[in-house]
């Protein structure tokens, strides 16, 4: 438990802005007064940061000191983040959340690939995801009351304070095999897995960010935060359930499985009409989404023992949510929240054949 310690928490660094996004997005958006295009825009710019410094990072991470990478990185993110609290114009906060963003992927990416040394990773990152998940529904409840009391600074605030505070944890880091010892794979077996995350994580993208939007908009002022700090409390049980799981039926099916749940789980979301169906679903989407993650990057450390294509995976992941954010604010300028969740359910459709490519033995 020593050696991974430090991974888990880095994991919970690197994951707090991201389980946190819906409330830190409608607390921006009260804030400054800001139109859903406007801050899916900001939001797409700052995954598409995240997505290059992971890409980039990724084919390297095995030959570089990871231990002081994840430092820097910690440090920069919570830079980032008092940087954004104290911002006012939009174009501003734009070029800091950019800068959140190279940080956080360097973050996360240095940190799975170190995870997926592991040869029960499915396990371990469905760990790491439970701690996370634990202090990202502490989050919810108080980055809502933080924005009512000090705007978009308290909220950005608090994700630095956490972040920073975590960083005296990070150090132990697990010492570092040569180069030559590592086990590289084909990073070109993976293009399928990649093709895949980016269609299911766009469909995830149309929906999650704008999830306290929406409850907004059914008027449920004052339950909304006590319904999405539950439902992504739910989520822990998707996680421990990878972990029970394990690598007994593959990486595959499991994706699968959570795949579509998520996608029809998010169509319940925007679908919903009152309090009851919206908890439902969000719930059903945090269980589904947190129950797949482990196998995601399971199936990217088996194919690849290095660690460089789970890293490429956490920088392909925010690849497909940037999507989301944007091309989902002008869909509901336009069309109105449901028809978010019906192009998302189109979107796991078109990933399913990429999924079903993988479905060989790899052990």
């Amino acid at each position: 438990m020593k050696a991974i310690s430090p991974l888990v928490v880095a994991y919970v660094a690197a994951a707090q802005s991201l389980y946190t996004t819906p409330v830190l997005l409608g607390a921006v958006s009260d804030s400054l007064g800001l139109r859903a295009d406007q801050v899916g825009l900001m939001i797409t710019i700052e995954l598409l940061a995240f997505a290059a410094a992971g890409l980039l990072l990724a084919p390297r991470l095995d030959r570089l000191p990871r231990g002081r990478i994840v430092i820097l990185a910690a440090l920069g993110v919570g830079i980032a983040n008092v940087a954004s609290g104290a911002i006012d114009t939009l174009g501003a906060l734009t070029v800091a959340r950019a800068f959140a963003g190279i940080s956080l992927g360097c973050l996360l990416a240095t940190t799975s690939a170190e995870i997926a040394h592991f040869a029960d990773a499915e396990a371990r990152y469905a760990r790491c995801m439970m701690v996370a998940l634990a202090f990202g529904c502490v989050g919810i409840f108080i980055i809502p009351e933080a924005a009512r009391r000090f705007g978009h600074a308290g909220s950005y605030g608090y994700i630095a304070a956490v972040v920073v505070l975590l960083v005296p944890f990070m150090r132990g880091w697990p010492p570092q095999p040569p180069p030559q010892d590592a086990q590289r794979g084909d990073l070109r077996s993976l293009y399928p897995l990649f093709a895949f995350v980016v269609l299911l994580f766009f469909s995830d993208g149309l929906v999650y960010p704008f999830a306290e939007r929406i409850g907004r908009a059914l008027d449920m002022d004052r339950a909304l935060d006590l319904i999405l700090a539950l439902s992504l409390g739910v989520g822990l049980f998707g996680a421990l359930a990878a972990e029970r799981l394990g690598g007994r039926f593959g990486n595959v099916r499991p994706l699968l499985v959570g795949a579509w749940g998520t996608a029809l789980s998010g169509l319940a979301v925007v679908c919903a009409t009152g309090p009851v169906s919206f908890a439902l679903g969000a719930s059903a989407k945090n269980l589904t989404m947190f129950f797949l993650f482990p196998f995601l990057l399971g199936a990217a450390a088996v194919r690849d023992p290095s660690g460089r294509g789970a890293a490429a995976v956490t920088g392909v992941v925010p690849l497909g949510i940037a999507i989301g954010p944007f091309v989902g604010g002008m869909l509901v300028e336009r069309w109105g929240f449901p028809v978010l969740g019906w192009v998302g359910v189109a979107l796991v459709a078109v990933a399913t054949p990429f999924a079903v490519r993988l479905l060989r033995p790899t052990r």
